[in-house]
């Protein structure tokens, strides 16, 4: 049964009698000092009121009956003389189902604003029999519980928008601020470690956000995390002023050689999920227009199904759907670009390479060709695996290179070999052409000397005529 309690009327008391300027009344136990009227003031437990009731210690409201039943109510309402509708309202309220027990909530209730009416009061508080704190809902599932969000809020106005909770400085000095701590406990102690979100202003007429968290046993809080008007975020020690959209600071000292697999980084994104190749990514979106994002592209970890892991980088063709593997890294560290199948190969490239300069570290060099005890093959043993083979000694055919490629340093080493045979041939040519040349100039010269005595015997012959 609901029962209502008017601060304004003296008929909670039972009362019709008309009292004097200070009249004490008498009490069950005969004492004449519990009550008083004064000057239209009521006094309980004090003679000298200075409100329409004073009340000396406590007020006790019951309601009638004494079933406990699930929606019984003692309530204290605030309205206006003359009306039955009010304006709100304290009560306190069974919530237990079965008769005879109580699980009491206390609910403050309170008229919607910019109404002409008293009728339209609603339940605006609830503190539960747990002692769980609600604002704008009965049933509050924490200890403290806000339901209903802000439509105040928007990207034109930000700054002086209010959330569902705000929380005023009211001080209207430069770089103040405000902030939510949080205790915690390690010990039967009690507190003793803090945390908190700090709110300041950054002196430049915008706001700048700290999350701070605290060290064992240290003496204060030290900042995480922060944002600045500009919304960048800044993370770690010494990022207090974030230089880009998100600035890190602090390097990895978990990860080493002999224990990658699990050690953390700097950033970690766990995938949450023990499925088989399941992973995580990092995307990136890019604009061509004032249309928003047109293109995508990302760096992709998933599980490589043998316990392992491979590491993707993709882009995007223009206006194509979806992304494209550019770069895969397997487990094994092997890297592919243009492929993701790099067989036995620590780099393996679909498509061209262009460099300026490539350095090929290679072991067994091609300098014997020089050494002493080295056989020369002749020009004719040359000719004739020409002839059966199709190609040069020691030199791969042109389907073994089609079909399994070879060895740049390899290949390099087996064409210099042959550049030096062939300079080896080209010494002893030269040398068989000096030998010829000095026989050719012998021959001239006994030629020449041959004409001469031809001429000399023509003019013996013609003198003797």
């Amino acid at each position: 049964m609901k029962k209502r309690f008017k601060i304004a009327a003296l008929a909670v008391m039972g009362m019709s009698l008309v009292l004097n300027a200070q009249e004490k009344v008498t009490t069950e136990n005969g004492d004449k000092a519990d009550f008083v009227y004064k000057e239209g003031k009521v006094g309980i437990g004090t003679t000298t009121p200075d409100k329409k009731l004073t009340v000396l210690n406590n007020i006790k409201i019951l309601k009638s009956g004494n079933a406990r039943t699930q929606g019984d109510k003692a309530e204290l309402i605030f309205g206006e003389l003359n009306s039955d509708s009010y304006s709100g309202g304290i009560r306190i309220e069974n919530t237990n189902s079965n008769p005879g027990y109580v699980n009491p909530k206390m609910v403050f209730s309170l008229q919607n604003r910019n109404t002409s009416t008293l009728d339209q009061v609603k339940d605006r508080m609830t503190i539960s029999p747990r002692g769980y704190v609600g604002i704008g809902t009965s049933d509050p599932k924490s200890q403290f519980y806000i339901s209903g969000g802000s439509n105040d809020w928007n990207d034109f106005n930000q700054g002086h928008a209010l959330g569902t909770i705000h929380l005023d400085p009211e001080n209207t000095s430069d770089n103040y601020g405000n902030a939510i701590t949080f205790g915690a406990s390690d010990s039967s102690d009690g507190e003793t470690a803090q945390a908190g979100i700090y709110v300041r202003s950054d002196g430049g007429y915008g706001t700048k956000m700290y999350f701070s968290t605290t060290n064992s046993y240290a003496v204060g809080s030290k900042t995480a995390m922060a944002i600045d008007a500009d919304g960048k975020v800044g993370i770690g020690l010494g990022a207090f002023n974030p230089k880009s959209q998100l600035h890190i600071t602090g390097g990895s000292s978990d990860w080493n050689e002999l224990s990658q697999g699990h050690a953390l980084g700097t950033i970690h994104l766990d995938p949450e999920n023990a499925s088989n190749n399941f992973g995580n990514a990092i995307t990136f979106g890019a604009s061509d227009s004032n249309a928003g994002e047109t293109a995508q592209a990302g760096i992709y970890v998933r599980s490589d199904g043998g316990y392992g892991t491979k590491m993707y980088f993709s882009t995007t063709n223009s206006y194509a759907v979806g992304s494209k593997t550019a770069m895969a890294i397997d487990s094994g560290g092997k890297v592919g670009i243009g492929t993701t199948s790099t067989g036995s190969h620590r780099l393996a490239v679909e498509g061209s390479i262009g460099a300026r300069e490539i350095k090929v570290e290679a072991t067994g060099w091609s300098d014997f060709v020089f050494y002493n005890d080295y056989k020369l093959p002749s020009l004719m043993e040359v000719e004739n695996h020409i002839k059966e083979k199709g190609h040069l000694k020691d030199i791969p055919s042109a389907k073994d290179v089609e079909k399994n490629g070879f060895y740049l340093g390899e290949m390099d080493a087996k064409l210099l070999q042959k550049i030096e045979e062939l300079t080896l041939y080209t010494i002893e040519q030269e040398k068989k052409i000096t030998v010829l040349e000095k026989q050719n100039s012998k021959l001239e010269k006994q030629e020449k000397e041959i004409e001469e005595l031809k001429y000399l015997v023509k003019k013996l012959i013609e003198k003797k005529n």
